[in-house]
């Protein structure tokens, strides 16, 4: 391991000593390249031959060291169609807050790939951009969106934490698809709205599904009833 690597990896273990393994792991996937500076690993980024492993690294390490000048790499990144990759630079462009590519995610909401508008709420929503907002509302509404994309929309709206927001999570209690439902759960124990009280309540006794990651509705619901009921 060269002396940027290094000091890269130090520098992002002292700053977060819960992602020492990540670094650790993210930079064993770069061996080969050695890349030493910044620049390189923009250029492992940009380059398509190299692999999407590789590639996510880049995306990752890019991201823990704020490295602001990587936003145009990471955001052709996202633009491409392996999945791995996309998510890898949704989630660097979400950390580094790139505000600059905030249209851009938007218009991505409106792309025909599940992962682009999946990813693209995933980002909004830890980016806390209120830009989004009516846009986030408008997918979870509707029912003909993927499920995916929809429970990506509620958990972005939790992070937004929007008042205006609480009749379109609320009405999504009651949506057919359980994915839905678990988020809206926890994004409505995020909002601290008690009115959701009773609706909460219902589905935590009653709704015995599970989320496509096996997560239970009802489990999420019980947290949000009890987040909520602690609140003053």
């Amino acid at each position: 391991m060269n002396t940027f690597l290094k000091e890269l990896q130090t520098s992002i273990t002292d700053n977060t000593p819960e992602l020492a393994t990540q670094a650790g792991i993210r930079i064993k996937a770069l061996a080969r390249f050695n890349p030493d500076s910044f620049k390189a690993l923009v250029a492992i980024l940009e380059d398509n031959a190299s692999s999407p492993k590789a590639r996510g690294a880049a995306c990752w390490l890019l991201a823990q060291a704020q490295y602001r000048r990587a936003s145009t790499a990471l955001w052709k990144a996202f633009s491409g169609k392996d999945r791995d990759l996309v998510w890898e630079s949704a989630k660097a462009l979400s950390i580094l807050k790139t505000k600059s590519i905030v249209p851009e995610l938007i218009s991505s909401l409106k792309s025909p790939s599940i992962d682009h508008r999946s990813a693209a709420a995933y980002a909004l929503g830890m980016m806390r951009e209120p830009r989004a907002v009516t846009h986030l509302e408008a997918m979870v509404a509707d029912r003909k969106e993927s499920a995916t994309v929809r429970g990506h929309a509620a958990e972005a709206l939790a992070y937004l934490k929007k008042q205006r927001s609480f009749p379109v999570l609320l009405s999504a209690l009651d949506d057919p698809e359980p994915e839905v439902r678990r988020w809206a759960a926890f994004a409505l124990g995020e909002l601290g709205d008690k009115r959701a009280l009773p609706e909460l309540k219902r589905v935590a006794l009653l709704d015995k599904s599970k989320a496509r990651n096996g997560s239970s509705v009802r489990v999420e619901a019980r947290r949000a009833y009890n987040r909520l009921s602690q609140t003053t």
